[in-house]
């Protein structure tokens, strides 16, 4: 009996710890950006000595914390879709305000 009931709590504190981080995540999918890309876009684009791992630090930071930054990094990124530099041009608008 009692090796039943320490094998119950340990399932219940399982399920809890389980239930408990999922609440606390990393966030909701469709809030990603994928600033990997914008950046490398941008110095494979424009600047060959662009620093990618600043940009992408920063991107990731600001999205995390400004709704409208997010909005317009996931524009951006949506914009930059599968266009190779050349067609980039109109999503000059949509990511001048997600480079730093």
């Amino acid at each position: 009996m009692r090796h039943l009931k320490n094998t119950l709590l340990a399932a219940v504190s399982l399920i809890a710890v389980v239930v408990f981080s999922g609440m606390i995540g990393c966030g909701r999918v469709d809030d990603y950006v994928d600033c990997n890309k914008i950046c490398n876009s941008y110095k494979t684009c424009v600047d060959s000595q662009y620093d990618v791992g600043e940009c992408t630090d920063y991107c990731y930071k600001k999205s995390r914390e400004d709704v409208d930054y997010n909005r317009d990094a996931n524009e951006c990124n949506a914009c930059l879709e599968s266009r190779a530099c050349t067609e980039s041009l109109p999503c000059t608008v949509q990511c001048s305000t997600v480079l730093p």
